[in-house]
């Protein structure tokens, strides 16, 4: 009985590799959470931007007017009023839609 307490207790297989699993274990888990909050600030940070580019869109548009040999037509333009962004009015002013009289 004594030579097998003595066997077991100079046995040490094993206990390295328990350490080496924990060590490993740990750094997986701590690179894990660093680059899940990582991802987390690039995904709001693309969202912010998404968003921001939406908001800043406006919705103009403006046909000339066509006039050839003795016929013409008139120009058209449409705004977007509920756009309030950006240092501009909103507004578009379109030069050519006023080559007919």
């Amino acid at each position: 009985m004594k030579n097998l307490l003595r066997k077991l207790w100079n046995d040490d297989c094993g206990a390295i590799l328990t350490a080496e699993y924990l060590t490993l274990g740990s750094v997986v888990v701590l690179g894990g959470v660093a680059g899940l909050n990582a991802m987390q600030n690039s995904i709001n940070s693309e969202m912010q931007e998404f968003g921001n580019s939406v908001r800043s869109i406006r919705q103009t548009y403006a046909a000339p007017g066509f006039r050839a040999g003795g016929a013409s037509t008139s120009g058209s333009a449409a705004t977007d009023s509920g756009y309030r962004g950006g240092s501009s009015s909103g507004a578009s002013t379109c030069t050519q839609c006023d080559l007919v009289p």
